[in-house]
């Protein structure tokens, strides 16, 4: 996706899993300004991104292994 509008993800939710916290930051940043999600979420523990996933499941869910 090149360019245009970021519509159609406006009203996703997004969770990303890193326990770097540069690394994090920085993915977060450059998905908030090119996707603008309605929700981004950002963990430094698998055991809090599991939980939040189970309440309220993502759109989309990046995790570093």
């Amino acid at each position: 996706m090149s360019g245009g509008s970021s519509a159609p993800f406006s009203k996703l939710h997004f969770v990303l899993v890193d326990d770097t916290a540069s690394f994090r930051e920085l993915l977060k940043g450059s998905l908030q300004k090119r996707f603008q999600p309605k929700t981004l979420l950002d963990f430094a523990d698998g055991r809090d991104a599991l939980a939040a996933c189970l309440a309220h499941p993502p759109d989309l869910l990046i995790a570093d292994l």
